[in-house]
């Protein structure tokens, strides 16, 4: 991936929001398929747990 497909990529994602619809093109066993899914909100749990995880990984970096 280049750098303008990079930025355009980056600016899109910036857009999506929950209730986004966004489209999907899925490539198996030679056949292609279209999907379209709604993003949903991150659940709390599901959040809180990835912070964690990343934190940890700071603390890792930090202390080497």
């Amino acid at each position: 991936m280049n750098e303008t497909n990079m930025a355009a990529v980056k600016s899109t994602w910036k857009s999506l929001k929950p209730g986004s619809p966004v489209n999907y093109t899925v490539k198996r066993a030679g056949a292609t398929k279209e999907l379209t899914a709604t993003l949903g909100k991150m659940p709390n749990d599901v959040y809180e747990a990835m912070v964690a995880e990343h934190m940890k990984e700071h603390v890792t970096v930090a202390s080497n």
